[in-house]
């Protein structure tokens, strides 16, 4: 059974295919990952935020984070939607700070 888990990467895509404990790398558009011929997907796992907080951080990373203990670094905090909304990482950041969140990365 081959699986594939997908992330967002410098303008495009990468997938990790994984099957019997080998894992594949590639990158490029999302269809073409899943249009592989090569492969016969029994899942997808897509790498994206659904749902964004309006103040704060989301309870599912925060949760993410306290379980995964020495690793919690590996779960991206998502800025609250105002924060995602802002024309530039710089308003973004202007408006984190006034809100007394912390910055958020590019």
């Amino acid at each position: 059974m081959m699986v594939l888990g997908v992330d967002g990467w410098k303008g495009s895509w990468v997938g990790a295919y994984v099957e019997d404990g080998v894992v594949t790398w590639r990158h490029g558009r999302f269809a073409e990952l899943l249009a592989d011929d090569k492969t016969d997907l029994a899942v997808v796992g897509v790498d994206i935020p659904i749902g964004l907080a309006e103040h704060g951080r989301r309870g599912c990373d925060l949760a993410a984070r306290a379980a995964l203990g020495r690793a919690a670094s590996r779960v991206f905090l998502m800025p609250p939607r105002y924060a995602i909304e802002a024309p530039s990482q710089a308003a973004a950041n202007r408006l984190l700070r006034a809100a007394d969140e912390p910055g958020c990365s590019a």
